[in-house]
């Protein structure tokens, strides 16, 4: 898959990223993590695209959007979650998910790095392990991309 996660209890946080991946993909982490027994309500989230071509769709937004719902519906309450992205377009998709989701309290941030993610988070006395995490999940996009 080339869009994958790890979740860092101690932390207190999910790390997703990928590379030439598409909306579905992404949907698709997301439920895995969901149903990941270590995943803890709350957890602060990082979605890191800066390495990564998009191809999604309006439907994805709004198959994102019922996740949610869906989320709080139970009782959940949505997660702040940071995106990393120098791409007008994926600030574009904030924009639209932001208007799709008018009625929901939704918490998101789309930044050019991963220190002002982190920082946005609260998450600034943790960088060093959150680029850890970072590196560690790139090395193994790129080397599962090389096969």
């Amino acid at each position: 898959m080339p869009f994958t996660y790890k979740i860092d209890t101690d932390l207190g946080l999910i790390f997703y990223s990928g590379l030439n991946t598409n909306g579905a993909e992404m949907l698709q982490a997301e439920k895995a993590a969901a149903n990941d027994p270590s995943r803890l309500p709350s957890m602060k989230i990082i979605v890191d695209l800066s390495k990564s071509t998009l191809d999604i769709s309006l439907n994805d937004i709004y198959e994102a959007l019922k996740m949610n719902r869906n989320r709080m519906e139970k009782g959940s309450a949505l997660e702040a979650t940071a995106f990393i992205s120098h791409s007008r377009f994926i600030k574009a998709l904030g924009d639209t998910y932001r208007l799709l989701g008018e009625n929901m309290p939704l918490l998101f941030g789309i930044f050019n790095t991963l220190p002002d993610a982190i920082k946005w988070l609260g998450l600034s006395d943790k960088e060093a392990e959150i680029s850890r995490i970072q590196e560690e999940i790139m090395k193994d996009l790129e080397k599962k991309a090389a096969v």
